[in-house]
């Protein structure tokens, strides 16, 4: 077998490759030591161990002390993505920090491993873009405003996420000793967000269910299985082979999607057993990722593939009632919203409806041995069951008319 690893006075940045990556990670599950390889940049190595791998930087301190800083995991950080935050690390040993530099640490320290980081990222970058080459302590309230405004003129409730983002990004980063201090501490959102409470019937969600076939892989059955399953966005994007069982009969959500102290298993209803033997059929076969275009990275594209869905049932909907039509107004996460005021009849905050959404910080502390035990986990199959029936009993008939 090629060794993927480079040899001595290798041009490691043309050597440095997903393809070599991906080899030394297969090496990595027969051997017990870490294996090695030059990063795109000096300094920047690839460190791969029992079939993981991540980034991390060899810098000397001040003192000559050498210190290993890590930069995040792969396929999350890309050889790319790499290069930069090494830059970044070298520029805070060096005390030149700019608040792209800082935004980049605070990627590889906290949101690499948050389930929501991917597009908090995109969100901070797209609010501070004008502000990432200038140094971070000379950047005050009013110049965040100024972004904050720009994006706000046109996506008022994206803008008021985007500072929240940024609110708690700053506060990292004042605690850090990055920042002298955190100028949105005292600042709340100023666009009003209209607030809404969007509810499917079953019908509206069999029409979802029976439009998204014809999206084919991968969001026709992610979007599927979010019903199905009723996991988050998420959790069903990021899911993996080793995540189920050979059966396909219960999945396991990894501690760092559902930031559990116990990992939470999802039973699979028939119909979601069926959405990921399909899935599976048309996934690469090289990546343990089940929903992915490129095999290294999760699905992404939702705002296009939703865009596509609606269009779908909108034609229907017109061939059906013609000038009568009218379009549904709704977002993913209102599927779990739709279960649980169908739901609504059961007292206060029922632990089996917590329990099928996965959310165990609402459960009391008394109840939460219950919530991982065999008894939680087979109510929990037979809510999704009959859920799964009434979603295709609606589903069959959306599309026989």
């Amino acid at each position: 077998m090629e060794d993927p690893r480079p040899g001595p006075g290798a041009d490691h940045p043309a050597r440095l490759s997903p393809r070599a990556i991906v080899r030394t990670l297969a090496a990595s599950r027969r051997e017990s030591s870490t294996i090695e390889l030059k990063g795109p940049i000096r300094g920047v190595r690839f460190e791969a161990r029992r079939g993981q791998g991540r980034w991390v930087l060899h810098q000397r301190t001040r003192t000559g002390a050498r210190r290993k800083i890590a930069l995040g995991p792969w396929p999350q950080v890309s050889i790319e993505e790499a290069a930069i935050r090494g830059q970044a690390a070298k520029r805070w040993f060096k005390g030149k920090l700019t608040l792209g530099d800082v935004l980049a640490r605070y990627d590889a320290d906290v949101l690499a491993a948050a389930p929501s980081g991917r597009p908090r990222l995109r969100s901070l970058t797209l609010l501070m873009a004008p502000l990432l080459e200038q140094k971070i302590s000379r950047i005050g309230q009013k110049d965040l405003m100024r972004c904050y405004d720009e994006i706000a003129a046109r996506a008022p409730v994206h803008a008021n996420r985007a500072l929240a983002y940024a609110r708690a990004f700053l506060a990292w980063a004042s605690e850090e000793g990055l920042a002298a201090e955190n100028p949105l501490a005292e600042f709340r959102n100023p666009a009003y967000e209209p607030k809404r409470f969007t509810v499917l019937g079953y019908d509206e969600l069999g029409e979802v269910f029976a439009a998204a076939q014809s999206l084919g892989y991968p969001f026709g059955p992610v979007i599927r299985l979010l019903i199905l399953t009723l996991a988050t966005r998420q959790q069903v994007a990021s899911m993996r082979r080793g995540d189920l069982d050979d059966a396909l009969t219960l999945w396991t959500l990894p501690q760092r999607l559902d930031d559990q102290a116990l990992a939470l298993q999802i039973p699979l209803p028939q119909a979601g057993r069926r959405e990921l033997q399909l899935a599976l059929c048309h996934a690469p076969s090289g990546s343990d990722l089940i929903f992915t275009t490129n095999g290294l990275t999760a699905v992404s594209g939702w705002s296009k593939a939703k865009r596509r869905l609606d269009g779908l049932i909108w034609a229907r909907r017109l061939a059906r009632y013609g000038e009568r039509a009218q379009r549904i107004d709704w977002r993913l996460q209102d599927i779990r919203r739709s279960f649980v005021t169908f739901q609504a009849g059961r007292p206060g905050k029922d632990p089996t409806v917590e329990r099928c959404l996965g959310r165990i910080a609402s459960i009391p502390l008394a109840d939460r041995s219950w919530f991982f035990g065999e008894g939680a986990l087979e109510i929990h199959r037979d809510m999704l069951d009959r859920w799964a029936d009434d979603i295709l009993s609606e589903a069959a008939t959306w599309a026989e008319g």
